[in-house]
């Protein structure tokens, strides 16, 4: 992709849509481990519920940064998008930590 001080509105509008595809999926995902976390014995579920809220802080965060990226100028345009990739790999990692453990 171009490099955000040069990227076209259709090239913005795409990068916040992509970004709301994998919100919407990890939503999902998040969703689901809630389900089965409801089904775990009880010692397992507490681990399970505390990773779960992490998750869904780190969602919640990733989430406010996307907001301020639909709201920005251009001059914050490349900070934003640098911040919002730097937690989503935060979040991604977190996340497959959490599915390997549980």
């Amino acid at each position: 992709m171009s490099n955000p001080t040069t990227m076209t509105a259709q090239e913005k509008e795409a990068y916040k849509e992509k970004v709301r595809a994998k919100i919407d999926k990890l939503n999902a995902q998040i969703d689901q481990m809630s389900a089965e976390a409801r089904e775990k014995a009880a010692d397992a579920n507490v681990n399970y519920q505390k990773a779960l809220k992490d998750l869904q802080a780190q969602r919640d965060a990733l989430m406010g940064k996307w907001h301020d990226l639909q709201q920005s100028g251009e001059a914050a345009w490349e900070e934003l998008q640098a911040g919002l990739e730097k937690s989503w790999n935060e979040l991604s990692n977190t996340f497959e930590q959490v599915k390997k453990q549980f």
